[in-house]
């Protein structure tokens, strides 16, 4: 049952931020900010808005399990939302392709699979674990 509801909720997150960022471009000569890595502070953590948290350096830029983006949410209903928003917030007007679930090291991750404004076939991971599997 929990599975039916995250797929469901996910659908539906999922059709949201489509609809939402469909209408919005990315100038077609500068690559989204986010393609160029975070810019951050100096402080060790840095709590980016969506509630994901990022270290200070180009550690966590979601380009593998081990540079995942970890998501501060309590349950799946926040997270889940989080990591759309995250992804619209850094790569605008994106098209979704899928996202999928898997266990790395015993942790779970959602990688999120889309296309950029550019036409350029990217994927970022989550770090759930904070929230995974909570109502």
């Amino acid at each position: 049952m929990r599975h039916f509801a995250l797929t469901i909720s996910t659908l539906f997150f999922l059709n949201c931020a489509t609809t939402q960022t469909t209408s919005q471009t990315a100038p077609q000569t500068a690559p989204p900010a986010a393609a160029q890595g975070p810019q951050t502070s100096s402080s060790a953590q840095a709590q980016v808005e969506g509630g994901a948290t990022q270290a200070a350096s180009l550690r966590q830029d979601g380009s593998s399990f081990e540079r995942a983006i970890v998501i501060e949410a309590s349950n799946e209903l926040e997270g889940v939302p989080m990591e759309y928003r995250w992804l619209a917030e850094h790569f605008p007007g994106y098209r979704m392709q899928k996202q999928s679930l898997t266990n790395h090291d015993g942790r779970p991750y959602d990688i999120l699979h889309f296309t950029d404004a550019s036409g350029t076939e990217r994927q970022i991971y989550f770090d759930i674990s904070k929230f995974f599997g909570k109502m």
